[in-house]
């Protein structure tokens, strides 16, 4: 006896069977004498439905807020003959609905065999929005909601097996971000003269956010005082600099502490070891290495000039001496000799990152100044996926000028951007070892359309080189290198005979070409 239209999912139900008029289709029985006994009996209505078990992975009260996050999972088992959709309810413990996370998150469970594993589990995507970078961890419980009639004979039951069933889940919204990493500082000054110290140039913060120098009343170990330059831009606090002055006549080491935070309120510290030289004495003073710090693409070799704000008290020419071949994270470090096999001075470091990693990276390089001083600092490196957080391309350039004659350069011309519309400025430039470069604003107050602008030495021809960072509206940066060529001026001298009252002149002109 078929059923028809009974509802899968319900309690069990009685019905009664009644008989109707009988027909005899035996002709050789004689119907008078044909007689129906009444009675009871026993059957068995099967439930020839397909049922499909759905409930929650057991929850891991993971991260649903970050990528790469522990993402909830709905378990299926059984054979879904059509699209399903059903939805996952979202309540709050701690977090804010409507503001921290959607109220409902609608699932499609396509048409197919499911077995109950991870294998098949579907992917519960919740959408979180507005919610606040910088706060503690909170709560959030999610439930099922199953069509009440028609579709697929879907259940909230055991789908893995297990004996139990996980129709509620509670997960976590946590506080994803990650705050400033304050990195030490080195610098030498001689007696009584104050020094300049760009202490943010190394510092970092994972999630690109820019990080600032945290005003205070700084004390030095050996009575210097410290006080923080703008550096003319006093809303942009990501170029403050601190400016130490040694105590009057003071010779030795002296140190500071600073602080620098991020727009959330996260903070970090570093030390800033200042050695005060004498001047004056004969004995050759160790070089200053100052830590260093750079964005790449994950997979992506990045070429850092870590040389550019290391210094040495008597102006000795600085070399890369060693580098660590491998970095804390696995990826590799060698140096790069730019071209310039017999000149050390503009050698770079290369880092390649390891395979597939994302994430903060560190390694560490030696400079010597050719007396034998040499000093180790720490390299940052912040290894990022080009799709979640496209960094800028910075592509090296070349130039020419005439002896003794500005040249401005268009750096930017050839600088790339993933993002469709990005803007990248030039935020620093290396000084050249034959020459001075300076950034130029082209007369406008679009950073946009800045140049640089490289002017030789007196008299100096050759080869000259600097670097210059570009920077886009995430604080992503990148380095390369500017190549120029500085020829002699031609002079051409153009001479024509004349005579003026019979008398032979010659009348020439010189140009500069």
């Amino acid at each position: 006896m078929p059923v028809t239209g009974d509802t899968a999912v319900e309690a069990d139900e009685r019905f009664s069977v009644v008989l109707g008029a009988i027909t005899l289709n035996n002709s050789a029985l004689d119907p008078a004498a044909v007689t129906v006994s009444t009675g009871t009996g026993t059957g068995t209505i099967e439930n020839d439905d397909s049922l499909v078990a759905v409930e929650f992975a057991a929850a891991s009260n993971g991260d649903v807020e970050a990528v790469g996050g522990d993402i909830p999972q709905l378990l299926v088992n059984g054979t879904v003959s059509s699209d399903q959709v059903i939805e996952v309810q979202v309540t709050g413990g701690t977090a804010s609905a409507g503001t921290d996370y959607s109220h409902t998150v609608a699932l499609t469970i396509p048409a197919g065999v499911y077995d109950g594993t991870a294998a098949t589990a579907l992917l519960i995507n919740l959408t979180v929005t507005d919610d606040a970078l910088v706060e503690g961890d909170e709560s959030i419980t999610f439930s099922l909601a199953l069509p009440a009639t028609g579709g697929e004979a879907l259940s909230v039951g055991d789908a893995d097996g297990d004996t139990s069933t996980q129709s509620v889940n509670t997960y976590t919204l946590q506080d994803d971000d990650s705050g400033p990493v304050a990195y030490d500082d080195v610098v030498a000054t001689p007696m009584d003269t104050d020094v300049v110290i760009p202490v943010l140039v190394n510092d970092i913060d994972a999630d690109a956010d820019p990080v600032s120098v945290v005003p205070a009343i700084f004390t030095t170990a050996n009575g210097g005082q410290v006080v923080i330059d703008n550096g003319g831009t006093p809303d942009d606090p990501s170029d403050d600099t601190v400016t130490y002055t040694p105590a009057a006549g003071f010779s030795g080491n002296d140190s500071f502490e600073y602080s620098v935070t991020d727009p959330h309120g996260n903070s970090a510290s570093a030390t800033v070891s200042v050695t005060v030289f004498d001047d004056t004495d004969t004995v050759n003073d160790p070089p200053t290495a100052n830590p260093d710090s750079d964005t790449t693409a994950q997979d992506t070799p990045v070429l850092i000039d870590v040389l550019f704000n290391d210094s040495d008290p008597e102006g000795d020419v600085l070399s890369l001496s060693a580098v660590d071949a491998v970095s804390a994270a696995g990826g590799t470090v060698t140096i790069n000799d730019n071209g310039t096999p017999n000149d050390p001075s503009d050698d770079f470091v290369e880092y390649t990152p390891a395979p597939g990693y994302t994430g903060i990276d560190t390694f560490s390089y030696t400079i010597n100044d050719g007396n034998g001083n040499s000093v180790t600092v720490i390299v940052t490196v912040r290894v990022i996926d080009p799709v979640l957080d496209p960094v800028p391309t910075a592509v090296g350039d070349n130039a020419s000028a005439p002896a003794n004659t500005a040249v401005a350069i268009d750096v930017l011309s050839n600088d790339q951007h993933p993002a469709a519309g990005e803007a990248l400025t030039i935020s620093g430039v290396s000084q050249p070892a034959n020459g001075t470069v300076t950034i130029d604003d082209n007369g406008t107050s679009d950073p946009s359309d800045d140049v640089v602008m490289y002017e030789p030495g007196l008299d100096f021809t050759g080869t000259d080189s600097f670097t210059y960072t570009i920077t886009d509206s995430n604080g992503d940066t990148a380095i390369t290198a500017v190549t120029v060529t500085v020829t002699e001026k031609v002079i051409e001298l153009d001479v024509q005979p004349m005579c003026i009252n019979d008398t032979p002149y010659v009348d020439y002109s010189i140009t500069a070409v």
